[in-house]
Order: structure tokens, then C-alpha cells, then sequence
């Protein structure tokens, strides 16, 4: 097949969660025999200028636009600016399939109309609630909710979403999505919790195909005792993991809560943040670092006794669960998290209301202190990831969709 991949940004200009699941199906499709090129954005290029560039043996063509944020909200939408660019790379280049990801910085939803005028079949992975929604879906997430399980509301309340974010708030943005989403061929979901909020506000054509990354070598056990003498632990502390964006939405105000109530009682555990340093965190429990290079976060992952996904919306597939599971660490995730469907409660993770902090605080000590329950926990989050979690499986998922809807 004939596939271009176009997503707003794209490694190595950028790298994050969306678009390192970009790179990693656009590899496997060229290793399964598929020419793939990439079609994204870059805003050191000079104004609609184009640069072709080799990345890991992809042919990669960034388009030069700067984001405004002032006008981000409507340009996000329809973007005819960088439109206008791709219409004509699109007549010197065929393709069969675009395959979109996150468009909803700079290339618009209009890009689905132009690409369907040159009779390509259209794919698009939906990462976030971004597509409806002007920020984090949040709208039915309280904390005076306590159940395991709280129920949420997913049709979106737009009063209640332009309190919330009336400077990205674009009153006809969910019509016209609605509108060139239905010209697609499938819509797929990184979750079955992101498919009901997009069916829930009359998006359809869904589909849901979790996300996959690459297997890794096992962590050698020197390398471990190397990572915890940079931390400066002794051979009785336990590490617990929270990796990722560091805000209230993400659960930092969670961890920093658990840390605060195990300080005194329980000094062994110590709380390894890493995303970016916080300011006046004067815990002498946590341990604060920016970001690594993914080598150590593996290493990270494999020296820890759990990780925890706190978050405080829908957080639809979190890229860190399964390096955790990758790795044969448990996680311990919000039930507001897609990302709950990977983990099985008392299997190879807890699935949790963020809120109750003290499940949260039991379920840690209990796996802390009990070894066999942490290996039986590892050992089937490790087997989960084999079976259902690999870049290879998700792959050959997204190529058979291909294939069917032809």
C-alpha cells in the first residue's frame, strides 16, 4: 500500500506520546512492505516552505507554520494557510491512505475534504478528546465522588466547557468536525473509553485499537543498582514511579498528598517524580528529576515497585502504563484513565478512584511489603503487554483495517 502518515508534529522536531505512536506504526509499516511517507509540521521552516528529511529510514516532509495561539481555536479547525501547501504537494504525490493522527494544531480538520478531493481513503486515530473539546475532558469528574467506579458524563456541557476554557472555545468547531469526520473510512480510538465520548456526541464510524509500543531487552539488575545509587536510596528503600506531565489534571497534587502522609510513617518509600522539576517541593520523600532519556525511564520502570497514573480526566491511553507493564512493574491507575482497560485489579495492577487516597496509600504499602504479591503482579503485566500490548500486534491491527475497508 501506498500510505502517508500526516500528524501535526512528528519526531524528531517533536516527540510525546501521540507522536511517538506515529513513528512507531509508521515503521512497522514500512518494515511489513508498505511505501509510507510522512507529512507533518515544523515552525523553524521558513512559512509553507517544504523540507524533505531522512528520520530512521522515513521519508519525512515538514511543512513550515507557526501556531498562533490567539487564533488556534479556529485555525485548528480550518487552517487554509498550510492547506493551500499540501494541495500542492498532493498533486506531484499519490497516495492510496492518509492515515491522520493530531491535526488540531496546524494542519485543521479541512485537510480531510482536500485529501478526499484526490480520492484518498482516509484513517483517523483519535489520541484525545481534543477532536470535540477545547482542553481536558474533566466535565462529571468531583471529589466528593468516591465510588470505584464513578460514572461520567460524556455529552459535552458547552456552557460548562466555556467557563472552563473560554480562550481555546470555538463554538462551531463540533459541528464541522462532526461534518468531515463522516468522510472518513474508520475512526480510530486509542480506547473503548475514548469511543463513548465520541459516540456519545454523535461521532461515529469508531473503532477501538489500543495503543502498542516496542518491546525492550530486560533491565540488567547492575543497572538498577546503578540507577538507585544516583537517587542516593539505601537497599531498604521502594521506589514508586509517576511519569508524565506535572499537573493537577495528571494527579501531582495525589502524589505529593500520599507523599505527605508516608513521610513520617513510612520513610522507605520514596516517590520518584519524573517530568519536570517542581518548585519548593520540600519532601524528603520524593525525588524530583526533568526528563530522561528513555533509556533510563526504562531502567526507572524496572527499579520501581509500582507506577502510578493518577489522572484526574479522561486520560485516554497513557503510553506509560504500558512501559511500566513492559517492564513487569504493576500500575496502579484512575478509574477517569482509558488506560484502565489494560489492567486487570488484583491481576497485574489496581484500577482506583484518585480521590481515595487512602486505597491508594493501602494498595502501595501492601505492595511494598508483600514480594510475592509484587512478582505475581509483574509477572502478569509483563504477560499482558506480550499479548496484547506489542507495536507488532497494534500494527497488524491498523494494517488489517486498511486491508477490510478497501
Amino acid at each position: 500500500m501506498n500510505i502517508c502518515v500526516i500528524s501535526d508534529f512528528f519526531p524528531p522536531y517533536r516527540t510525546g506520546g501521540a507522536e511517538n505512536i506515529a513513528l512507531n506504526l509508521t515503521k512497522k509499516f514500512i518494515d511489513k512492505g508498505n511505501r509510507v511517507v510522512v507529512i507533518t509540521t515544523n515552525a523553524e521552516i521558513q512559512s509553507n516552505h517544504i523540507h524533505k528529511l531522512a528520520f530512521e529510514n522515513i521519508e519525512v516532509y515538514q511543512i513550515g507554520f507557526r501556531p498562533i495561539e490567539k487564533v488556534s481555536p479556529f485555525l485548528g479547525v480550518y487552517n487554509p494557510f498550510i492547506l493551500k501547501t499540501l494541495k500542492g504537494f498532493l498533486l506531484e504525490n499519490k497516495f492510496e491512505i492518509a492515515h491522520l493522527h493530531n491535526i488540531h494544531n496546524c494542519f485543521s480538520f479541512g485537510i480531510i475534504s482536500l485529501l478526499r478531493k484526490f480520492g484518498v481513503r482516509i484513517f483517523f486515530t483519535a489520541h484525545d478528546s481534543y477532536i470535540l473539546y477545547s482542553g481536558k475532558y474533566s466535565q462529571g469528574v468531583h471529589e466528593k465522588s468516591m465510588q470505584s467506579l464513578p460514572s461520567v458524563d460524556f455529552r459535552i456541557n458547552s456552557l460548562q466547557s466555556f467557563k472552563k476554557n473560554w480562550k481555546r472555545f470555538n463554538p462551531f468547531k463540533s459541528i464541522y468536525v462532526n461534518l468531515q469526520l463522516k468522510k472518513v473510512e474508520k475512526i480510530v480510538c486509542v480506547s473503548r473509553e475514548l469511543e463513548t465520548f465520541l459516540n456519545s456526541n454523535e461521532i461515529h464510524k469508531t473503532i477501538t485499537i489500543n495503543n502498542g509500543i516496542e518491546s525492550v531487552p530486560k533491565t540488567f539488575e547492575d543497572d538498577i543498582n546503578n540507577f538507585r545509587n544516583k537517587l542516593k536510596l539505601t537497599p531498604n528503600d521502594s521506589i514508586v514511579l509517576f511519569i508524565g506531565r506535572i499537573s493537577g489534571e495528571k494527579g501531582i497534587d495525589i502524589i505529593i498528598k500520599l507523599a505527605k502522609t508516608l513521610e513520617q510513617k513510612r520513610p522507605d518509600i520514596k516517590f520518584l517524580v519524573i517530568g519536570k522539576e517542581i518548585d519548593d517541593l520540600k519532601l524528603s520523600n520524593v525525588i524530583n528529576f526533568g526528563w530522561l532519556e528513555q533509556d533510563e525511564i526504562n531502567i526507572a520502570y524496572s527499579s520501581a515497585k509500582a507506577t502510578l497514573v493518577p489522572s484526574m480526566y479522561l486520560d485516554p491511553f497513557p503510553t506509560v502504563i504500558l512501559e511500566s507493564m513492559r517492564a513487569s512493574t504493576p500500575v496502579i491507575i484512575s478509574s477517569y484513565s482509558g488506560g484502565k482497560e489494560a489492567i486487570d485489579s488484583n491481576i497485574n495492577g489496581f484500577v482506583v478512584n484518585p480521590f481515595d487516597t487512602d486505597l491508594i496509600r493501602k494498595l502501595i504499602i501492601r505492595i511494598v511489603d508483600d514480594k510475592y504479591l509484587h512478582k505475581t503482579l509483574g509477572k502478569s503485566a509483563l504477560k499482558k503487554f506480550n499479548d496484547c500490548f506489542t507495536i507488532e500486534l497494534c500494527s497488524d491491527k491498523y494494517l488489517n483495517l486498511f486491508h477490510e475497508s478497501n
